[in-house]
């Protein structure tokens, strides 16, 4: 009489996780301890025939190999190179964007952008005028006091020098005339350029009695702190005017509309004023243009501040 075969229980398997699938210590060693602090989502494995023994459901050895798909490290303990999984939505990395010599141009750019964007919201959107003026200016502000933290206050000096002018821009503009995009900060300017930040935050803030349509004026106000920002952070001195001249064309407009019970007298008083002031600046421009007429290697006349304030040819000519 045969005996009956005995009966097995069998455990249940324990999971196949990346801790629990080889059977060899090192291999066990380096996946529960290396792969985690690398790779810490679950694994996807591929399998390839390999010496390393893998326990199935049966105990039985399998000769495959684990190799995760995306991460991972190689024996040493080290992520190979190239093996992280790429993102699928590119991320916003400042560190491209926001940099040592663009801190000024976003200084510039950001209440630019802000103004466009109040002037583009609808009639019936108008409340949010002074809103988003106000996020605007805060981020101007914010950018200010990162160009303050990444200022060098141990180079500071009260006179013009290059070693003393830090977070530097520097763009071919006009190479015909020699003037160029320069942008740039000392001891001097940096605090002001803190200081407008700031009276134009106030300013935003104190604007909610603003009778309709607000949305203009909001748009103004941002493009004037622009303006005042480059006026203080001009290192050409072409760019200068510019920015010296696009101050006035949003202070009319505030004065003429916005203003107390004699603006449109006081509009042209201002207007008056500036325009007297805005012909001797320029006559003041085109003389050092045909004084440095020649001066300048890359060609056309001399326009940079610090050479004008440093170079002693120019001031013996």
């Amino acid at each position: 009489r045969r005996r009956a075969p005995r009966r097995r229980h069998h455990r249940a398997a324990p999971p196949r996780t990346h801790q629990h699938a080889t059977a060899d210590p090192f291999h066990r060693h380096l996946l529960r301890y290396c792969l985690p602090q690398f790779y810490p989502r679950p694994l996807r494995f591929s399998k390839r025939r390999t010496s390393a023994p893998i326990l199935k459901r049966d105990n039985r050895p399998r000769f495959l190999y684990l190799r995760p798909i995306h991460g991972g490290c190689n024996l040493s303990g080290h992520p190979p190179t190239g093996s992280r999984r790429p993102s699928r939505r590119r991320r916003f990395r400042s560190s491209r964007l926001l940099t040592y010599a663009s801190i000024l141009s976003w200084l510039l750019i950001v209440p630019l952008l802000g103004g466009f964007i109040v002037l583009s919201l609808r009639p019936s959107q108008a409340k949010k005028a002074r809103p988003v003026a106000l996020t605007f200016t805060f981020l101007t502000f914010l950018l200010a006091v990162l160009a303050a933290g990444w200022f060098d206050w141990s180079r500071f000096s009260y006179t013009l020098s290059p070693d003393a002018v830090q977070l530097v821009c520097r763009l071919d503009w006009i190479p015909s005339l020699g003037t160029q995009y320069d942008v740039g900060v000392d001891g001097l300017s940096l605090p002001f350029v803190l200081l407008t930040t700031v009276i134009f935050l106030l300013a935003c803030w104190a604007s909610y009695a603003i009778t309709p349509p607000a949305k203009g004026y909001f748009a103004l106000l941002l493009f004037l702190l622009s303006a005042v920002i480059g006026v203080f952070i001009s290192l050409d001195l072409l760019l200068f005017f510019v920015f010296f001249e696009l101050c006035l064309v949003p202070l009319y407009f505030l004065i003429g509309i916005w203003g107390g019970p004699h603006k449109e007298y006081a509009a042209l008083k201002f207007f008056l004023f500036s325009l007297v002031g805005s012909i001797a600046f320029l006559i003041a421009v085109l003389g050092i243009y045909y004084h440095t007429l020649g001066e300048n290697p890359a060609g056309g006349a001399v326009f940079d501040l610090i050479r004008l304030a440093t170079d002693p040819l120019l001031k013996a000519k």
